[in-house]
């Protein structure tokens, strides 16, 4: 490190250092400082949270047609996939029973979350995404609390892998869009008892 005077002086950290550490004297010019995701041998989890598919399943041609075609979207952009009604018709099993259909389209990872929540109301997308990139093998203490980097850190996680997204009882597409998986070879099917707009967006 060079001085004010032009001599050069060597310093060392004291102690115990974990996590990073920038030891700096004099700097001309910009600094920039880039954080990546924390290496973990879990990382390589390949999580499978569906259900079983419904062992009675007949009558749902015409939607199971309708589904297929978002798989033309795969690769180009993610497939997304709203399926809307009142409680109790069905929404969920048919997620189930195309999804696992599809499975092997989607091998890095297949989750699931309900975001109906409880009494206090919907769940809340951070909660949720923590769940997620636990499920990745990140969590602990190196696991952010703020909302916004829980969503950098799903979006980096899962940026080139190919995973299917089934998100039960959404209240709204504001609760959705933070768990869109951003990799072009994805899927995500929402099932709602309202008309969810704006997803596409």
């Amino acid at each position: 490190m060079g001085s004010e005077d032009g001599s050069t002086r060597t310093g060392n950290a004291a102690g115990n250092v974990h996590g990073n550490l920038l030891q700096a004297g004099v700097i001309s010019g910009n600094v920039h400082l880039h954080q990546a995701l924390p290496d973990s041998p879990a990382s390589r989890a390949v999580p499978r949270q569906w259900a079983p598919p419904p062992p009675h399943f007949t009558n749902r041609s015409t939607e199971l047609e309708d589904l297929a075609t978002t798989l033309a979207d795969v690769g180009r952009r993610c497939g997304i996939v709203v399926l809307s009604g009142m409680g109790g018709v069905g929404k969920t099993a048919l997620a189930l029973h195309w999804l696992h259909a599809v499975r092997e389209r989607f091998p890095d990872g297949h989750l699931y979350a309900d975001l109906a929540g409880d009494q206090r109301g919907p769940a809340d997308p951070g909660v949720v995404l923590g769940g997620f990139l636990r499920s990745f093998g990140y969590g602990g203490d190196e696991l952010p609390n703020e909302f916004h980097q829980r969503v950098g850190w799903f979006r980096s996680a899962l940026a080139d892998k190919k995973v299917a997204v089934l998100l039960d009882n959404a209240a709204t597409a504001a609760q959705v869009r933070a768990l869109l998986p951003p990799s072009a070879d994805s899927v995500l099917v929402v099932t709602s008892r309202r008309r969810l707009g704006g997803l596409d967006d």
